[in-house]
């Protein structure tokens, strides 16, 4: 499955895109490292979704953008791609690529559009992202887009102590990059 960006799209996230990721929102090994629980059935997932795409709450003053990734070909919802937005312009990103699709570079193509966005269209010129130690896939993907090691923090995930990896970058420096 050759990778592109013209083979990925970026579709803002929406309940629908719920039914496509169900078969993959089921792996076990997606939730991994990543602190948020496997939805039970399809309309919890679908439930996660609508949260997500209504954006964040105004108290939070951030804003909050999802995306699936949607490969052309046959349909499939590969993950969603996350970016909170602060109010100074920089911009957390996340992303939950679906074991199906790991090793192919969905994840890198997708971030790297994500980030293209972000910087056209909401002028975000730094960039975070955090991966639990123990997930190499996700810490190979920032290294490949140009991100740094900036420091590591104490996490848990499902109540079990982690430690996470924080890995910054500059936007024009990931677009940059071939």
């Amino acid at each position: 499955m050759p990778v592109t960006p013209d083979t990925i799209l970026l579709e803002p996230l929406a309940t629908h895109h719920a039914e496509a990721f169900w078969p993959h929102a089921q792996s076990d090994a997606l939730y991994a490292f990543v602190p948020i629980e496997q939805p039970g059935s399809q309309q919890e997932l679908a439930a996660w979704f609508a949260r997500l795409a209504a954006g964040a709450p105004a108290h939070l003053n951030e804003e909050w953008l999802n995306w699936a990734v949607r490969l052309p070909e046959g349909g499939a919802v590969a993950g969603i791609v996350q970016a909170t937005v602060m109010p100074d312009g920089e911009a957390e990103l996340a992303y939950l690529i679906a074991p199906a699709f790991w090793g192919h570079g969905i994840g890198r193509v997708a971030v790297r559009r994500m980030i293209e966005w972000l910087w056209h269209e909401r002028a975000v010129a730094v960039l975070r992202a955090v991966a639990d130690t123990r997930n190499l896939r996700s810490q190979a993907l920032l290294d490949a887009l140009g991100f740094v090691l900036a420091g590591e923090v104490a996490s848990s995930i499902r109540g079990v102590p982690s430690t996470d990896r924080v890995y910054a970058a500059q936007a024009r420096s990931v677009l940059r990059r071939a």
